[in-house]
């Protein structure tokens, strides 16, 4: 899922399974949202593998993201950021809670360029 310059973009209740972002992509096999204002609850993430930065999420500029209830299993990135890549040029919000994950990070025999859950 792609989101760009959003007033307000809602993602609720929703199931993402087996995603996957090729090499020729920036990350977030789950979703992408540049320029906008994000709250993503009760979602669940299984089997998510991006190759770039950010296996489910992948932000960058955007004002306001949150996030409540939010499972992830089995979800990685192989550049960094297992679960979530957030960058952004300007200050933004961030706001995260309940958050469970279970075998994230980890692919045998393959491992992470850069490493770590959440990066900025």
């Amino acid at each position: 899922m792609s989101i760009e310059n959003a007033l307000k973009a809602d993602i609720e209740t929703s199931y993402f399974e087996k995603g996957y972002s090729s090499n020729n992509i920036d990350g977030g096999a789950g979703v992408i949202a540049t320029s906008s204002n994000i709250n993503v609850k009760n979602c669940t993430f299984n089997d998510i593998l991006s190759y770039n930065d950010g296996g489910a999420f992948n932000f960058k500029n955007n004002y306001r993201v949150e996030g409540q209830n939010l499972n992830f299993n089995n979800v990685t990135s192989l550049g960094m950021g297992s679960i979530f890549q957030i960058s952004s040029n300007n200050p933004s919000k961030l706001n995260f809670n309940n958050i469970t994950q279970q075998n994230t990070g980890n692919i045998k025999n393959l491992s992470m360029r850069n490493g770590g859950l959440i990066m900025k």
